[in-house]
C-alpha cells in the first residue's frame, strides 16, 4: 500500500486532521493556479476540520523559473510566510523570473538580505528536488496531483470528483 509523506512541509488545517491532503505543485502550470483558486477553497470549507492540507513542490525540473519559484517558496517559508509568498506565486504563474521573485519577496515583506542569500546560495535546491523525487516515486506525473490519504487524483478535475474521493475516505 502506497503511504503518502507529507513530509515537513507547511501546511493548512487542522493539525489533526484525519483526511491527508497533499498536493504536488508547480507554479509555472496554470491549473495549480486554477486547482487554489476554484477548488481548494471549498474543499477547506466544507471538509475543514478533517484536514490537512499540504503543498509539495513538483516543479518542472528542466524550467529553471519553475524550479526558481519553488525554491523562492522555501525562502520564503523559512521567514514564516510560505502561504503569503505560495498565494503570490500563483496570482502571477507567469511571471516567474528572478526579478518578479525578489519583487514578490518585498510585496511579501519578507527580510530581502535574508530571502535574497537563500535565493541566490539555492539553499533550498536539495529540498526541492527531494520533493520531486518523493513525488516520482508516488507515481507523479503531472500537476496538479493531489493525494487524499494515499489515493491519487492527476491533474485538474471538477470539485465532484474530489469530493467523492474525499467522502470515501471520511465515512
Amino acid at each position: 500500500l502506497l503511504k503518502i509523506s507529507q513530509d515537513d512541509d507547511p501546511f493548512l488545517g487542522n493539525s489533526n486532521g484525519t483526511v491527508f491532503l497533499t498536493l504536488f505543485g508547480d507554479y509555472a502550470n496554470i491549473n495549480m493556479r486554477r486547482f487554489h483558486q476554484e477548488i481548494l477553497p471549498q474543499l477547506l470549507d466544507i471538509y475543514g476540520p478533517y484536514l490537512r492540507y499540504t503543498f509539495r513542490n513538483y516543479p518542472d525540473l528542466t524550467d529553471r523559473r519553475s524550479v526558481g519559484a519553488a525554491e523562492a517558496s522555501e525562502c520564503a517559508g523559512e521567514q514564516g510566510k510560505f502561504w503569503e509568498y505560495h498565494d503570490i506565486l500563483l496570482q502571477h504563474s507567469s511571471k516567474l523570473s528572478p526579478s518578479a521573485l525578489a519583487d514578490y519577496a518585498q510585496e511579501t515583506r519578507l527580510d530581502i538580505p535574508q530571502f535574497t542569500t537563500c535565493f541566490l546560495n539555492r539553499k533550498y535546491a536539495d529540498e526541492v528536488l527531494q520533493d520531486h523525487r518523493d513525488g516520482d516515486s508516488y507515481g507523479v506525473y503531472t500537476t496538479p496531483t493531489l493525494f487524499i490519504n494515499n489515493q491519487r487524483i492527476s491533474g485538474f478535475k471538477s470539485l465532484a470528483t474530489y469530493q467523492t474521493t474525499l467522502e470515501s475516505e471520511l465515512y
